[in-house]
């Protein structure tokens, strides 16, 4: 519960969902493992889907320049 109030109050997935834009792959890499442990809970899932993050991992899946986080995605 803290966690999920913590983001909220911090408005913090909008700011980790544009990380993934980021120029340099590390960036992006740990962006998404953050997100990762974010959508292990409910109540932030349901934060992240708010916030289109869907939408933005769908991004990466369909851009040959994230190629190499590819297989992230399969672990």
């Amino acid at each position: 519960y803290k966690r999920q109030a913590k983001l909220q109050e911090l408005n913090a997935i909008p700011p980790i969902l544009d990380l993934l834009k980021s120029e340099y792959p590390v960036i992006q890499l740990l962006a998404l493992k953050t997100l990762g442990v974010i959508a292990n809970d409910k109540e932030s899932r349901t934060m992240l889907r708010d916030n289109q993050g869907l939408d933005h991992l769908i991004k990466i899946l369909e851009t040959k320049v994230f190629s190499f986080i590819h297989s992230f995605f399969c672990l």
